[in-house]
């Protein structure tokens, strides 16, 4: 089992590179975020500065989210 340790960018970059030079690790590849999605973060930082993306999140694109309350 091969562990990766956050959801951003980079991690989604390492993940990327790692099932492109050995792609039997699909089964064995594991990615931990407290947020529990991929690139959380990376998508609320686009929604505060108010930049588009279209970064699909779950099968989402950001557009489609409902937003959530910062309180």
């Amino acid at each position: 089992m091969v562990v990766v340790a956050g959801s951003g960018p980079q991690a989604l970059t390492l993940c990327c590179l790692l099932l492109q030079k050995r792609p039997q690790w699909r089964r064995r590849l594991r990615v931990l975020d407290p947020s529990g999605t991929w690139l959380d973060r990376w998508n609320t930082q686009m929604r505060r500065y108010e930049i588009p993306s279209s970064v699909p999140v779950g099968g989402v694109t950001r557009e489609e989210q409902p937003r959530r309350s910062r309180g």
